[in-house]
């Protein structure tokens, strides 16, 4: 026999077992660990790694191992030296994309939340939504839908498409009343985001409110803080920030601060589930295996929030699969 392939995977993983204990056809090995001890020792005699954001997968961690295929079971890839894995050959994946759906849920619901707080009327707010990668275009679908008036910035899709259904940044910083951030993190080159939200930006923005679902470092916390102290009509609210895991708590405790979440935009159960299928699923390409491993036979039935007439006249309890599991199924790659 053959030796086994070595698989070694972070621990907070959902469905790490399930998903990669047995590959179709293979002869593997999984070592489940935790972040703090995925170590380069501990990699010697790998294969392949699998990893969350708290593993920095670089020549440190990589370097005279025999890892071949590196994923991360999340959307954003800053972790990873993806210049350094390319120069070495070694292929790597994450899961952009898999919490789309989650994300739209957690935007949707701030929305109202803010309509509800009377910061916002949806129908007379111009938002705009800086990105319009899978996230920032499903937005500004949803919120057209809600009827809000949309303005899309995207540099990069507008070079390639033309400026009919874009908007320049300084065009968003004049007409919209909210802004939504919704790009990835990019530290430099012509399309930098790092600090793309600063003191120049906020003092030309003629809107009052910020949102933050994107990368913590995209906003200069210093200088929005300076913005909310300038105008008492003005807000924020923030699911990603700065110098995460140790925020400014100045910036948290702001009265003007109108969410506050701790950057737990993806973070539903299906979203969770749809990161390891992503990271599987592209495993299995590397490999060119067929991928066998069933997500939906993993999650738990879900009850109704609200009870049917049926089930309050005969107390028979109602179950279903939420829709966001159809929802991921119908959109993900094979």
């Amino acid at each position: 026999m053959s030796s086994p392939l070595k698989i070694v995977a972070d621990a907070h993983i959902w469905g790490v077992r399930s998903a990669f204990t047995q590959l179709n056809g293979l002869n593997s090995e999984l070592t489940v660990l935790e972040n703090r001890d995925i170590t380069r020792e501990k990699l010697l005699n790998t294969d392949i790694l699998l990893t969350r954001s708290s593993t920095r997968v670089n020549a440190e961690l990589l370097q005279g191992t025999p890892v071949r295929f590196a994923a991360t079971a999340t959307i954003g890839d800053d972790h990873f030296d993806k210049r350094w894995l390319d120069a070495n050959g070694i292929t790597w994946a994450n899961a952009a994309g898999s919490s789309t759906g989650s994300v739209i849920e957690y935007m949707v619901t701030l929305l109202l939340y803010l309509h509800q707080q009377g910061r916002i009327s949806i129908p007379s707010t111009t938002i705009g939504i800086v990105g319009a990668g899978r996230i920032g275009s499903a937005l500004g679908k949803v919120c057209e839908a809600i009827g809000m008036k949309v303005l899309l910035n995207d540099p990069p899709r507008m070079r390639i498409e033309g400026d009919a259904d874009f908007s320049s940044l300084d065009g968003v910083l004049e007409r919209a009343d909210l802004i939504s951030l919704h790009t990835p993190m990019i530290n430099t080159g012509e399309d930098t985001t790092w600090h793309l939200i600063n003191s120049g930006v906020l003092d030309r923005f003629q809107g009052n409110g910020l949102i933050n679902a994107a990368r913590g470092g995209c906003v200069d916390n210093a200088a929005l803080l300076r913005w909310l102290d300038g105008d008492a009509s003005r807000f924020a609210a923030l699911d990603c920030w700065e110098f995460e895991p140790s925020p400014m708590q100045s910036l948290i405790k702001h009265p003007q601060m109108a969410v506050a979440t701790p950057h737990i935009a993806g973070h539903s159960l299906d979203g969770k589930a749809a990161n390891t299928l992503y990271v599987y699923r592209a495993l299995c390409r590397f490999l060119s295996i067929e991928a066998d491993w069933d997500m939906l036979l993993q999650l738990p039935p879900r009850r109704l929030p609200l009870a049917s007439k049926r089930e309050r006249k005969y107390g028979t309890p109602s179950f279903k699969r939420p829709l966001g599991y159809i929802r991921f199924l119908k959109t993900m790659p094979s």
